[in-house]
């Protein structure tokens, strides 16, 4: 027994014939020319990108030294601009509109009395506000306005409604006679951007109009006056961001800058519409009265400014149109005129409404 425990434990030996080969396995023969392929793209992809990036960087020197040289070629407009400061001497006398550049003239019926100030010059641009040009007064006429809201308002306003119509049309005051100072100023950008920011106001102070018609006709029925709030806002907006947009200032699309500024102005019918399903036909004529009068002096303001009257019918070159054009007397000074006669009388139409509609239900 024992001899055969030993026989069976007894391991067989191996024969020289059944050694195993050695060798790579199959994934060392799977990554050899993985090992490979990948050596070489390290070889090769460092140039390639260097490569790569030199090119990048020459197409981009190549691109920076073309807008350099644009940059230092002569604009377009210099030479116009150029001609135009030496016609004024440096913005000392006023010029005509043929010898202003194109970006420059606005209404074809006014052919003197222009100011070209340079920027540099900005003392003589604020001084010139108080001497006689073709803008004169268009200027003094929202000084004059805005001085006497000041004195007016000066023991503040009696509630909210009043308080936004008198900061808007205060704002738009002031832009205006920003505005219309800077239309003499010989930098397109600084021009270009007060004449934004003056329809911006006129955008402003619209908008509060209307959110004063939803002020006083809905004080008793917050609950609907709340969404007509949020189109006057809305409009607002819209307001403050058209000026901004290029072609919104060109003379060429006048109208429909014109008919954005009415659709303003014609939103106001919505809450009336309101206020006659809430309270009738009576009630509806004893809020809308006190408006009818600056609502007709704002629409014939429009009226003079949109037909260019009298302008239209004078020669440019006579002596009438020479006069007027002296002190600045024209369709925008009558518009002008009008739309601060407007917005005083707006105040008063508010205090009348005021007191009616407070209480009503």
């Amino acid at each position: 027994m024992a001899s055969r425990a030993r026989r069976t434990n007894r391991k067989p030996k191996r024969s020289s014939t059944s050694t195993l080969i050695s060798g790579p396995p199959l994934a060392e023969h799977a990554a050899l020319p993985l090992f490979n392929i990948a050596s070489s793209l390290l070889a090769y992809l460092p140039a390639a990108i260097l490569a790569h990036l030199h090119t990048l960087l020459s197409v981009a020197a190549e691109k920076r030294k073309l807008q350099l040289q644009e940059q230092r070629r002569p604009h377009k407009l210099a030479e116009p601009v150029q001609a135009a400061l030496k016609k004024s001497r440096n913005g000392r006398q006023l010029i005509s509109f043929d010898d202003l550049p194109p970006a420059w003239q606005g209404t074809p019926f006014i052919k003197s009395g222009y100011r070209f100030i340079p920027l540099e010059r900005f003392s003589a641009l604020l001084l010139s506000m108080f001497t006689p040009h073709n803008e004169f007064l268009n200027i003094q006429t929202h000084i004059v306005a805005f001085v006497y809201s000041c004195f007016h308002w000066s023991g503040g306003t009696q509630d909210l409604g009043e308080t936004i119509v008198l900061i808007a049309g205060l704002f738009c005051l002031a832009a205006s006679i920003c505005g219309h100072m800077m239309s003499g100023c010989s930098d397109q950008h600084a021009m270009q951007f007060c004449n934004r920011v003056d329809y911006a106001g006129i955008a402003w102070l619209l908008c509060a109009c209307n959110a004063s018609l939803v002020f006083y006709g809905y004080a008793s029925r917050p609950d609907i006056a709340y969404p007509f709030a949020v189109v006057s806002s809305f409009m607002a907006l819209a307001g403050s961001i058209l000026p901004f947009v290029s072609w919104f200032n060109r003379h060429e699309y006048r109208y429909w800058r014109i008919s954005f500024f009415v659709a303003l102005k014609v939103t106001a019918i919505t809450p009336v519409v309101g206020i006659y399903m809430l309270y009738g036909l009576e009630g509806m004529r004893d809020f809308t009265s006190p408006f009818i009068r600056p609502i007709f002096l704002s629409a014939l303001g429009i009226f003079f400014y949109t037909n260019h009257l009298p302008e239209r019918f004078l020669n440019p070159h006579g002596k009438w149109a020479t006069r007027f054009n002296a002190v600045g007397f024209g369709s925008h000074a009558i518009w002008h005129v009008l739309s601060a006669t407007s917005i005083l009388d707006w105040a008063s139409a508010m205090a009348v409404v005021r007191h009616s509609f407070a209480n009503r239900v």
